[in-house]
């Protein structure tokens, strides 16, 4: 493998019998779909911690912006979807203005799984950013959502509760963002770079997953 390689550092799972990778860029390819799924990337975070007065640095905007074209480059995934909060709060001009110019070096399609962050996004502001909005999207026995509310007879995939783990040394206790697969369903890590996160709750046959840098590692249970 290279770098370049999307199997590098990746975990391969099976969900609802479709072939998964976990990717450490905090990301869900599935090749035999032809997509690549994020979860919770809150773009504008900084405008609005600038609208309350706190000076943060509009950074990790672009650099998401820059890790989600690179992302649908390096698997060569025809599609983009994003399981909800692909916007923080506002759309101002500015992010208006950089969305429309990285949808443009996207090249993908891109379907937007709405979250509760995201109901100001309507049918003008989804067609000048080119992509598909929904409530809920299915490939084959998954159902893909925000939220990941049970679905009965079919297997979940959403984000919202940015689930991290928790790595300990002997002197240091270290958060990284995370997958967290059960039986009925998984949750996505959050993809955004200022975004929180909490220790979700594992039951007997949780399975999770680091996103640590170049590499995804397995927490025993």
């Amino acid at each position: 493998m290279t770098k370049d390689d999307p199997k590098a550092g990746a975990a391969v799972v099976h969900l609802a019998g479709l072939q998964a990778w976990l990717l450490p860029a905090r990301a869900l390819w599935l090749p035999d779909a032809g997509c690549v799924v994020v979860s919770d990337v809150h773009l504008g975070t900084e405008h609005s911690f600038q609208t309350a007065g706190m000076g943060v640095p509009v950074v990790a905007f672009k650099q998401d912006l820059l890790r989600l074209v690179a992302l649908v480059r390096l698997t060569g995934a025809a599609r983009l979807v994003v399981l909800g909060d692909l916007v923080h709060r506002d759309i101002t001009p500015t992010v208006d203005e950089q969305v429309r110019a990285w949808r443009a070096d996207l090249r993908a399609e891109l379907l937007l799984v709405r979250g509760n962050h995201d109901r100001q996004v309507g049918v003008a502001q989804a067609r000048a950013w080119a992509m598909d909005v929904r409530e809920q999207w299915d490939i084959g026995n998954l159902s893909l959502m925000h939220a990941p509310d049970p679905v009965p007879g079919r297997y979940v995939v959403g984000g919202h509760l940015h689930p991290v783990a928790i790595l300990a040394g002997a002197a240091d206790r270290m958060r990284f963002p995370a997958f967290h697969l059960g039986e009925a369903g998984a949750v996505l890590p959050a993809f955004g770079g200022l975004t929180g996160g909490r220790v979700l709750r594992r039951a007997r046959g949780d399975r999770q997953f680091a996103c640590l840098p170049g590499r995804v590692l397995e927490i025993p249970g």
